[in-house]
């Protein structure tokens, strides 16, 4: 995947979205679970999606429009960014799911914690707009085999998962990375 941009197209409502020419696939998320480091490993980038150590640095919708291909799109992270009270998400996320732009939706959690409501509701969210998705389970760099094997059968039995559609990876090891890549290109070609 290589993009066209060197900086994202960035809305704070939706007139100021791009118009959409390619299939869009959005990355949600808690905040700090990884988003933009996933998203720079996709792209095979260091810098092109801000990463920081503090959450909450997403405040746009931002819109990563690749070569004739798709539109990666990064909205904030959910759980502790400013605009957000208690377990709401914020009017960003709100407004963008709406819209009816996304074709599929990578929802990243993290490999080392339960499953929180947050995500749940996130997952709800997609059921009520019909909206397939990936679930990445991020940081499994840090696991070791039987912590995954749990991890991974938490996962499958509260979403009802198939291994198609669950990918745990690492974004600073590159683990995994090709295989959620290609699961994504997939879904250009059914």
């Amino acid at each position: 995947m290589n993009s066209l941009v060197d900086k994202p197209i960035m809305a704070v409502k939706p007139s100021q979205y791009p118009e959409k020419t390619n299939p869009e696939w959005a990355f949600f998320g808690r905040s700090n679970v990884g988003k933009s480091s996933l998203l720079n490993a996709l792209m095979n980038r260091k810098n092109l999606a801000y990463t920081s150590s503090t959450p909450g640095k997403t405040l746009t919708v931002n819109f990563y429009p690749l070569e004739e291909e798709v539109t990666l799109v990064d909205l904030p992270g959910y759980g502790y960014a400013k605009g957000q009270k208690g377990n709401d998400f914020s009017p960003l996320f709100d407004a963008y799911i709406a819209s009816s732009r996304i074709d599929h939706a990578i929802v990243l959690i993290d490999s080392r914690q339960p499953v929180q409501a947050l995500d749940q509701k996130m997952i709800q969210t997609l059921h009520h707009y019909q909206i397939p998705y990936f679930i990445v389970a991020t940081k499994a760099d840090k696991l070791n085999q039987s912590e995954k094997h749990h991890a991974k059968k938490a996962f499958t039995e509260t979403w009802a998962l198939d291994e198609n559609s669950l990918f745990f990876v690492s974004s600073l090891k590159k683990t995994h990375i090709n295989t959620l890549q290609n699961a994504l290109m997939n879904t250009l070609n059914p």
